[in-house]
């Protein structure tokens, strides 16, 4: 009797403690989303309020931890406050600590970094992600991108090549591909690259834009690509960020 009572408590705890942790995701995850509707409205204050209680709820949740650290990043590239962009970067590594493979932290931090002039760190962060799944595209895309930005075009290039390699559907390595080779001359194929990336991802009005405007400048080169239902004035995609 005693055994069968025994086993029963034990059991009875073990819903317990899954009832909270249930519990803790579903109010953590509520906030984050919170927080980012926030975000999205550039109301940053009011979604760090509630990334912050995400993470209260549940201090282990890497999504938190990065949501903190992009809202802090975004704050101080407006403000240029040192502890902010300290907080930011404390924030991207616990979320790295959590979750190694969190891509938006990853990206995030070697952003951060190489606005920072930092960008040695920068490569050896994503090149240390890139090592430990050398599998991804998305590690391969970050680093093509600290190699563009540093003039070496060919290796970015390369880079973005091995990333398709690795996932042909990749529609931010597309995109990227895309302003490389049109910024070398080859606008065919970047309007190839820009209409895969389209068709992939039609929501990206920047570049829906950009490439209806290079159709208009050059009629022989037109494909039929997604439009955004709100244009609005064309301008260059850049990189694709976070």
């Amino acid at each position: 009797m005693a055994k069968i009572l025994g086993n029963y408590v034990i059991r009875l705890s073990l819903i317990v403690v899954m009832i909270l942790l249930v519990g803790c995701n579903l109010a953590t995850n509520r906030q984050n989303l919170d927080g980012k509707r926030s975000f999205e409205s550039a109301q940053y204050n009011q979604a760090l309020n509630s990334f912050h209680l995400a993470l209260n709820a549940n201090p282990a949740n890497p999504d938190a931890h990065y949501n903190i650290g992009r809202t802090l990043h975004k704050l101080s590239e407006r403000s240029k406050d040192k502890n902010q962009i300290q907080q930011a970067e404390t924030a991207y590594r616990q979320a790295l600590r959590l979750n190694p493979s969190h891509i938006e932290a990853n990206r995030g931090l070697s952003v951060l970094l190489a606005e920072n002039k930092r960008s040695p760190e920068a490569f050896a962060l994503i090149q240390n992600w890139s090592s430990f799944e050398p599998s991804s595209a998305e590690p391969k895309i970050e680093l093509a991108r600290l190699y563009a930005e540093h003039g070496d075009r060919k290796t970015a290039t390369q880079l973005l090549s091995d990333a398709l390699s690795a996932d042909f559907e990749n529609d931010r390595a597309l995109r990227a591909i895309g302003m490389l080779r049109e910024q070398a001359g080859d606008y065919q194929q970047a309007l190839i690259d820009y209409q895969r990336s389209l068709q992939l991802n039609p929501i990206q009005p920047e570049l829906s834009n950009h490439v209806a405007r290079l159709q208009s400048q050059n009629p022989n080169f037109y494909q039929a690509v997604p439009q955004s239902p709100n244009r609005t004035a064309s301008i260059a995609p850049g990189w694709p960020k976070f």
